[in-house]
């Protein structure tokens, strides 16, 4: 028997490998290609760039949200590339520890407060009302009504 699962990426970064820095970035990205490999049907909500492995991308922002939000030094300078490493083996994890001088702790902290339910949670409202009021398949509106 197979599903239809309708994932929603993470309203504040694209599902790429890229994003390194935050970790349900990541299991987004493993998860829909674990359920295509097993068959089932994948819808993705998120951002224009994401590169996951799905039947159907669902674009509901894009850099330009993302520059509003995080800054446009998030996007443009990829920031986000000095808080953190994507370690997917024992050699991935030692190149990290030896460059670990190139983490910026400052920008981390910034980054970290970005993340306060003040700061969230209307990002989050704005997201899910986005998703809610899809209109993209024969004219049906809504998610709900795949």
């Amino acid at each position: 028997m197979t599903y239809i699962f309708h994932v929603l990426g993470m309203p504040t970064t694209a599902s790429t490998y890229e994003y390194v820095s935050c970790a349900f970035t990541q299991c987004i990205i493993h998860f829909c290609k674990m359920m295509k490999s097993l068959g089932h049907t994948v819808y993705h909500y998120g951002h224009k760039d994401s590169t996951v492995l799905c039947d159907h991308k669902i674009e509901i922002f894009n850099n330009e949200d993302l520059e509003e939000f995080w800054g446009e030094n998030y996007v443009k300078n990829q920031t986000w590339k000095t808080t953190g490493f994507l370690c997917r083996t024992l050699r991935d994890m030692i190149r990290a520890i030896n460059s670990i001088h190139t983490i910026e702790p400052e920008l981390c902290i910034q980054m970290a407060n970005k993340y306060t339910l003040e700061s969230i949670a209307p990002r989050y409202q704005e997201y899910f009302d986005n998703i809610y009021t899809i209109d993209f398949l024969d004219g049906k509106n809504g998610w709900f009504t795949l």
